[in-house]
This record gives C-alpha cells, structure tokens and sequence, in this order.
C-alpha cells in the first residue's frame, strides 16, 4: 500500500502529538498533581482516566473513554484566550465529548467541591451518555446537567 504525502503527515503528526503528551505528564502542574491522584486507580465511581491523552488535534488533560469525558484544569493562561478554548470545546463536543473545565485555584483550594462532581456526574455513573454538556470557559465549576 502505497502511503500518500498526506496520511504521512497525519501520522507525523499523531506522533509529534504523543510525545508532546508524554512530555507535559512528566512536567503536570501542581493542580494537575493533585486531581490525578484522586483520579486514577479508578478511585472515582469506577471510572478509569487517562491523562494528557491525545484526542483529534489535541491533548486531554484528564480524559474518560467510558463517559467521554474530558477534563481541563486551566492555568492563568487560558483567561487570555477563551475563544480559543471554546473553540477547542466545540470540537471535541462535535466528536460527542463532554468537556468539564476547572480553574488551578479551584482544583487546589477546592478539591472536595470539585471531586463531589464528579461523585455525582450521570457521566460517570454510567447514567446520560446520550447527552453532552460543554461548560463554557466562564462556567468554571458546574454540576452536569444542574
């Protein structure tokens, strides 16, 4: 089979993509520290998250397959850019993700709060799938579906 320039590129591409990956899970933020050892092992309704995951064009922080869920913890950074990110949100929503948003500061100084959506998320209680919610870069902390 003959590998065209543009499925090469693809693949370059998706392989730039997975390095960047591996990259930014050796060098996670503190808040991203801190909700992946809450987060992983399963420790949360059973769900099984993987993080700096690449989806389409871009990298997942927290990512559920099960659920489809997608979750971003944001730096000081992406005040400067929400059309970017909702942009970014529409995309992965086009694909049937859910995409939950939450600050640096929320992560740290409420972890509790946010880990109690997630307790309780439909997502993730394997109620809803159908539906998808994109909480937009204002809406930092939302319970789904409230």
């Amino acid at each position: 089979m003959l590998v065209t320039s543009k499925n090469n590129q693809a693949i370059q591409f998706q392989t730039k993509l997975h390095y960047i990956a591996k990259k930014l899970r050796e060098k996670q933020t503190t808040a991203e520290y801190i909700l992946w050892q809450q987060l992983r092992r399963k420790q949360i309704n059973n769900a099984k998250f993987k993080r700096q995951h690449p989806i389409g064009r871009y990298i997942a922080d927290f990512y559920c397959r099960k659920a489809k869920l997608i979750i971003e913890v944001d730096g000081l950074i992406h005040e400067k850019q929400i059309e970017r990110d909702q942009a970014r949100d529409l995309y992965l929503l086009q694909l049937g993700y859910t995409v939950l948003r939450f600050s640096n500061n929320q992560v740290i100084n409420n972890i509790n709060e946010v880990l109690n959506i997630f307790h309780h998320s439909p997502l993730l209680l394997g109620e809803g799938l159908g539906e998808r919610y994109v909480l937009s870069p204002q809406t930092r902390l939302k319970f789904l579906g409230a």
